[in-house]
């Protein structure tokens, strides 16, 4: 059985362009991030799956430089970029991250894996029906799965979300929940980078407790955030994106 963890990342966000690049800790956010998701104990290997657009060549680079293994695709179809990241690993399962996440905690992919394995379902995340903080979002899959909705649906706005066919039908997949606990299901908190403001929040709080505790945990990430509520205001009118914005 093996289980990897996809990361999708390109220079070309709208909002918030080389986002993926931006210093954090002193290295670039990406690899902050794959630092962070290695500490998880049940995924066995993380790729990067960026695209083949020149602009996303530093990206590649990047990977290379810091021993990250990185795969090249389309950019509208994210499917096929994690088919081909799953497959190049032969992946039994697949955790499906995105690269705006770098305060993501490897014991939440754990626990939505563990569901996705002890439930044999077809599909997992740990915030469907919750109100977990936005940023702490993980979502994983059967590889199987992956494959059977890259043939049932070719539809530009199932692709471009890799796996949003199979969250979207639960007719014809078994999707399950995975529990986290009540502390991290905050609303007032947002933790993904899509603007300057989101970076800002996150600079902080990465640069507040990295230096004291390199492996901090989610809940550390909140006590931080209470201990100073008004960072909370920092990205309070940042919009959540809707599906199909870059």
């Amino acid at each position: 059985m093996k289980i990897i963890a996809t990361i999708e990342a390109r220079m070309g966000s709208t909002r918030l362009p080389g986002k993926v690049m931006l210093p954090l800790g002193g290295q670039p956010m990406i690899v902050q991030l794959v630092e962070r998701i290695k500490r998880s104990k049940l995924v066995n290997e993380v790729v990067v799956a960026t695209t083949v657009n020149p602009t996303d060549s530093i990206i590649i680079e990047t990977c290379v430089r810091n021993d990250i293994k990185v795969v090249a695709g389309s950019e509208m179809d994210i499917t096929q970029r994690l088919l081909d990241a799953a497959g190049s690993e032969n992946a039994d399962y697949v955790v499906q991250l995105t690269g705006d996440n770098p305060l993501l905690d490897g014991q939440l992919i754990d626990s939505a894996v563990q569901t996705l394995i002890d439930g044999d379902y077809d599909y997992v995340t740990n915030y469907r029906d919750n109100k977990l903080t936005i940023g702490f979002n993980v979502r994983c899959f059967k590889y199987e799965a992956l494959e059977r909705a890259a043939e049932l649906s070719d539809a530009p706005g199932d692709r471009i979300h890799g796996s949003y066919f199979i969250h979207r039908s639960p007719d014809l997949f078994n999707i399950g929940q995975a529990e986290v606990p009540d502390s991290l299901q905050r609303d007032d908190i947002r933790l993904t980078v899509d603007e300057p403001m989101d970076f800002e929040i996150v600079r902080r709080v990465f640069e507040s407790l990295y230096p004291l505790k390199k492996h901090f945990s989610a809940d550390d990430v909140i006590t931080i955030i209470d201990r100073f509520p008004e960072w909370r205001e920092i990205n309070v009118n940042v919009e959540q994106k809707v599906p199909g914005e870059g």
